[in-house]
């Protein structure tokens, strides 16, 4: 994640630019489009089935399952109760019912809980139990409704067998809300004997073990409905109902992790929804983890808080420390398996079964739009396509019409090579186009078309930042002067990184060494940052090169040695040969000078990924090679596969008739 813009760590798979959608790309689609009272339309639609077909076909990586959703006998979802209550507004003590119910099942040792954040997906969906079962791959379904009046509150609840749709227990409550904890204990005990004989060796059955005021714990019931919206609106809320509890009950441990989950969330990292900066974020959380630590050590919720806090912070090692911790205590703690999805990620560790981690989480919470996404994200950049296409398939049964599927169709043409398919999956949804966290593709697809008027009325930094690495110097010379004399904020999101590319570029080497040990110094982790900036390693081969330059032998040589490992670890990664490993490959056999070597490794990158891999030829560790014939050769064919898709869009009337010429030197 870069210091300056700290962008996520899907950089290159074309998540990262946050753009801005404007007058002139409505100009530039109405060559192809009809503007209609409905939006944009397609003259020459290109049917969505085929957005997947390439002209380049890959070895099969096919790895993993990530479509079986087969159940476990002792597997339960517990779908959000229906509120029957007179007042609406009390909707959100009946989704607590539903909540509180799912934690306790949760802790029985044996037993398959879905997540919530997959069960409440079918909140007012009028599905039958069978259609339920099968998206979240569970051999019970846990249902009932909530009636709230006063201080009396009756709750049904009735377990059914999704196989056969029969009921294998039901039962009524009638009790005040003082008896709320003790209802829910005696729901839970009796879904355990019910589901006993499916469940290996002794059980213990969970209890709540809480005492807390009726009117804190309906306090905590808001907040967490509140926080599970994520907005900024929402979670403010959540954060003020979280210390309203702590206010009537100072030692209930649920309120200080919704407190301390929500003071993180409100804070401006990228992968945040606030506006508070992060260091004042995490001076606010941490006493009040550290108090709920203490007051309960054995506690999934408090380690999972913590490993999202020290995830924030950059400190990658106490973050998985807490994750696997909460994993150890419940082996049902999809959101720690999430957070150590993006530990993991961000570590920049090639070794880490970054996969294999996403996958436990969306088997914890099949029917989850952000475990379905991130999963998704790792496969297209490991030729992983049947099973990236599967998982689309899964997220519009979920989330119809999600922007993410189309996102999802335009990373599979892109890490194929079909960029005229990309930019019409592009042209023809309205809510990529609008929503300026998925524009990025786009911009990137137009400037290798020779749009780059266009790509940079969407964003001057993002502009410049695909300039520097696909070999536009003219243009970033061009562009990095507007920067330089336009507004602070705009060169506040050019990153770091890029900025050392930059110098590198013109010869400025001390200028990039500066900005790269500055980098390094950000963070102490065992990969560093240099390897979490993006999968390509950008920061290590700059800094490799660096100090090439600058005659820091013992710099060049750590570099050398960490690229080497990096190289090593993606060859024999068994979750699929990722896009960065023959880009890097080359480099590392370059720095060798074995050139025959280098050929082949970059042979072999630009096959898997013909349109992507252009970058390649202008990276600072293989202009030495420049000259040679076959780099040459290699090249061209590169080139000549974007040549031959940019015909085909003008061909399919995706662009217009002229573009403004832009040249790399």
């Amino acid at each position: 994640m870069g210091p300056a813009l700290r962008l996520p760590e899907w950089v290159d798979s074309l998540l990262a630019f946050f753009l801005i959608l404007g007058f002139p790309l409505a100009m530039f689609f109405a060559w192809a489009f009809e503007l209609t009272p409905e939006g944009l339309k397609l003259e020459h639609r290109v049917d969505g089935a085929q957005s997947t077909e390439t002209l380049v076909e890959p070895e099969s990586q096919e790895k993993g399952n990530t479509s079986d959703t087969t159940p476990s006998e002792a597997s339960i979802a517990v779908l959000p109760f229906v509120n029957l209550s007179s007042d609406s507004e009390q909707e959100y003590f009946s989704d607590g019912i539903s909540e509180e119910l799912l934690n306790l099942l949760a802790k029985v040792s044996g037993m398959y809980v879905t997540a919530r954040t997959s069960s409440f997906q079918f909140k007012g969906r009028n599905l039958n139990i069978s259609e339920v079962g099968k998206v979240l791959g569970v051999s019970h379904v846990l249902e009932g409704s909530v009636r709230k009046s006063g201080d009396r509150v009756r709750i049904t609840a009735q377990l059914i067998e999704v196989a056969t749709g029969f009921h294998k227990w039901s039962e009524t409550y009638d009790r005040t809300l003082h008896d709320i904890f003790a209802i829910q204990d005696e729901i839970s005990a009796a879904i355990v004997g019910a589901l006993k004989e499916l469940i290996l060796g002794e059980v213990e059955t969970p209890t709540s073990t809480r005492s807390i005021s009726t009117e804190a714990y309906e306090k905590y019931l808001i907040g967490q409905q509140s926080i599970t919206k994520r907005t900024q609106e929402s979670i403010e809320q959540a954060r003020e109902c979280f210390e309203k509890s702590l206010a009537l009950d100072p030692c209930f441990l649920p309120s200080m992790t919704g407190l301390a989950d929500a003071l993180l969330l409100l804070s401006d990292d990228d992968i945040c929804y606030g506006d508070v900066p992060l260091p004042e974020s995490l001076a606010l959380a941490l006493p009040i983890l550290d108090r709920a630590l203490a007051q309960n050590p054995d506690s999934e919720e408090v380690h999972t808080s913590f490993s999202f806090y020290y995830h924030l912070s950059g400190d990658t090692n106490k973050a998985q420390f807490h994750a696997e911790k909460a994993i150890a205590i419940s082996q049902n703690c999809s959101r720690a398996y999430r957070i150590l999805g993006l530990i993991l990620k961000r570590s920049g560790n090639p070794r880490a079964l970054v996969v294999q981690t996403r996958e436990k989480a969306l088997h914890l919470s099949p029917a989850s739009p952000i475990e379905l996404n991130n999963l998704f994200s790792e496969l297209p950049v490991r030729s992983r396509y049947s099973e990236a296409a599967a998982l689309l398939d899964r997220i519009e049964v979920v989330e119809h019409g999600s922007v993410f599927n189309d996102w999802g169709r335009f990373s599979i043409a892109w890490n194929r090579g079909n960029l005229k398919e990309g930019l019409a999956i592009y042209a023809a949804s309205n809510k990529l186009q609008q929503d300026r966290q998925w524009s990025s593709g786009l911009q990137l697809v137009l400037t290798l078309f020779g749009f780059g008027a266009t790509a940079e009325e969407l964003d001057l930094p993002s502009a410049f930042k695909i300039y520097c690495e696909y070999g536009y110097r003219e243009d970033a010379r061009r562009l990095w002067k507007a920067l330089s004399g336009g507004t602070t904020a705009d060169r506040i999101h050019v990153p770091e990184i890029t900025l050392s590319l930059w110098h590198v570029q013109e010869g400025r080497y001390k200028e990039a060494d500066l900005i790269l040990r500055s980098i390094e110094q950000a963070q102490s982790d065992q990969w560093g940052i240099l390897f979490d900036i993006d999968e390509y390693c950008l920061g290590a081969r700059l800094a490799w090169f660096v100090r090439e330059q600058l005659g820091d032998q013992k710099g060049c040589q750590y570099y050398e040695q960490k690229l080497k490992e990096v190289y090593s670890a993606r060859l024999l990664d068994h979750e699929g040969v990722h896009k960065a490993t023959h880009y890097i490959g080359a480099c590392v056999a370059n720095m060798d000078g074995e050139r025959e070597t280098a050929i082949n490794e970059l042979k072999q990158h630009v096959a898997r990924f013909p349109g992507s891999s252009i970058k390649i030829f202008f990276d600072p560790l293989l202009q030495d090679m420049a000259e040679e014939p076959t780099f040459e050769n290699i090249k061209h064919e590169a080139m000549d596969h974007i040549a031959s898709e940019k015909q085909a869009a003008f061909d399919s009337g995706l662009l217009p008739p002229s573009n403004d010429l832009i040249s790399r030197s």
